[in-house]
C-alpha cells in the first residue's frame, strides 16, 4: 500500500489538484545482471554504480554545468564521462546525469505560467528547464529535471530504454501509470502521455564540433 500527501492546497475544492503516479523499471543489480556475470571487474563495478537506488546519505550526486555558449562535442563527452565515472554508489540515483545535463541545455518553456517569478539566466546564457515558477533558483535535487517534474504531460521524450549509452541516458526513466485529477481532462492526459504519444527532441549532428550535441530548443533547426 502507499499513501499520498497533497500539499499547497491539494483537496481544496477551489483549486485543481492533480496527482501523477509513475514507476520505474530497472534491474536490482545482482551478479547475474552484470555484463560479465562476475561483479568484480571494472565494467561490472561501473554498471553497479548506475543502478537505481536510494542513498545511504542525503547528499546529492555531483554535477558540473556546461559553460556559456555550449561546448565542442568532444569536450561534452569528456565532461559527461567524468561525471558518470564519479557517481557515488552511497548516494541516491534515479534519473541519469545525461538526463539532467539535457535539462540544463534545454531552454525553459516561455509559455508556462510564472506568476511574479522572474527566472534568471543560467551559466549557459539563457534560462533553462532547470528553473520553474516552483524552482526559480534552479536548485538541483539529484538529477531530476525541475520542468519535467513540475509540468505534466511533458513535451519531450520521457521514457528510457535499458541500454546505457549517450542517447538513451538523455531520457527520464519514469513511466506514467496513473493520473488522479479532473476527470474532464482524462482523454487529454491519455493522449499526451509519452506512453501513447511519442515525443521528439532536437539533436544536433556530431560533426558540428564547435557546438553542443543537443539543441537549446525543441523547435531548433
Amino acid at each position: 500500500s502507499s499513501g499520498i500527501n497533497a500539499e499547497y492546497g491539494g483537496g481544496n475544492p477551489k483549486l485543481k489538484c492533480n496527482i501523477v503516479m509513475q514507476y520505474m523499471c530497472m534491474s536490482n543489480g545482482t551478479d547475474a545482471d552484470y555484463p560479465h556475470n562476475r561483479g568484480s571487474n571494472a565494467a561490472d563495478v561501473f554498471k553497479n554504480k548506475i543502478y537505481m537506488r536510494d542513498g545511504n546519505n542525503r547528499n546529492r550526486q555531483k554535477y558540473s554545468a556546461p559553460g556559456r555558449g555550449g561546448e565542442r562535442y568532444d569536450a561534452f563527452i569528456d565532461r559527461m564521462k567524468k561525471l558518470e565515472k564519479n557517481i557515488n554508489k552511497n548516494r541516491g540515483l534515479h534519473e541519469s546525469v545525461w538526463w539532467y545535463d539535457q535539462c540544463r541545455y534545454r531552454e525553459a518553456n516561455g509559455g508556462l505560467f510564472r506568476a511574479d517569478q522572474k527566472l534568471r539566466s543560467d551559466s549557459i546564457g539563457y534560462t533553462t528547464a532547470s528553473r520553474t515558477r516552483q524552482n526559480p533558483g534552479g536548485t538541483r535535487r539529484g538529477y531530476e529535471c525541475p520542468e519535467e517534474r513540475d509540468y505534466f504531460p511533458y513535451w519531450v521524450p520521457t521514457y528510457q530504454t535499458e541500454n546505457v549509452d549517450e542517447e538513451s541516458q538523455q531520457r527520464t526513466p519514469w513511466i506514467d501509470v496513473a493520473w488522479l485529477g479532473d476527470k474532464s481532462r482524462c482523454n487529454y492526459i491519455k493522449e499526451n502521455s509519452f506512453n501513447r504519444n511519442a515525443k521528439h527532441r532536437c539533436v544536433l549532428t556530431k560533426d558540428l564540433t564547435d557546438t553542443r550535441p543537443y539543441g537549446r530548443s525543441i523547435n531548433e533547426a
